[in-house]
């Protein structure tokens, strides 16, 4: 459930300019890319909502005892601050530049998880997005970048849907956004959690596709 790495594998960002926020907390703690209200997040459904209940395997993860005053105060104290965070610094970009690219970077598995769709393609990078908030030609480009150094690719598969804070979702064209998730085995050793030799490469790549989006905006 950790996207170990990405922050290095990312960190070409503010090289290119770019602000990073980087979540700190497992998403057992808090998941900030889920709706906050639990009857408009369909992984809710699963007890994986903003605050889980249960862990990847369906098992319990909260007490009994657990309730809304005990969700309402990790929301408070870690949910919400994030998303405030998000938002302020949004903010910021459309009132210097008119708009804002977001790129919600995350990684994920070899093999799915047991909540997940096993009839599902895992391919070594995923790129996610809405269609009212998507770049248009920049995802096609970070595509045409994956392939060209021989990276499989998908489009909103495994995952789908890329982060917008709640004040502008489905609002304000100005902001774009798009999820880039890779593929753990790509680059590091998913039983040990050590880094592979190709770490670098990976790495470049992102690096390359951080620069395809600057380009473009």
């Amino acid at each position: 459930m950790t996207d170990r790495y990405v922050d290095e594998l990312f960190s070409e960002a503010p090289v290119l300019g770019a602000s990073i926020i980087v979540n700190p907390l497992s998403r057992l703690v808090m998941d900030p890319e889920r709706f906050p209200d639990d009857r408009d997040e369909p992984m809710a459904a699963k007890g994986m909502g903003a605050v889980y209940t249960r862990t990847s395997n369906g098992r319990f993860l909260r007490p009994a005892s657990f309730g809304q005053a005990e969700r309402s105060e990790i929301m408070s104290q870690f949910y919400e601050p994030y998303a405030e965070a998000v938002e302020r610094q949004v903010t910021l970009l459309l009132e210097r530049f008119g708009r804002c690219l977001i790129v919600d970077a995350h990684s994920y598995p070899s093999l799915p998880l047991p909540y997940e769709g096993p009839a599902l393609r895992r391919p070594d990078i995923c790129l996610g997005y809405d269609d009212y908030h998507v770049p248009q030609g920049i995802v096609d480009q970070w595509a045409l970048c994956c392939e060209e150094a021989c990276w499989t690719v998908g489009f909103n598969e495994p995952f789908s849907g890329s982060y917008v804070p709640l004040r502008f979702y489905g609002k304000d064209s100005r902001i774009r956004s798009a999820m880039i998730e890779i593929k753990r085995s790509t680059y590091m050793d998913e039983l040990t959690g050590s880094r592979l030799p190709r770490f670098g490469e990976v790495q470049r790549l992102v690096g390359e596709i951080l620069g395809l989006a600057v380009e473009r905006i």
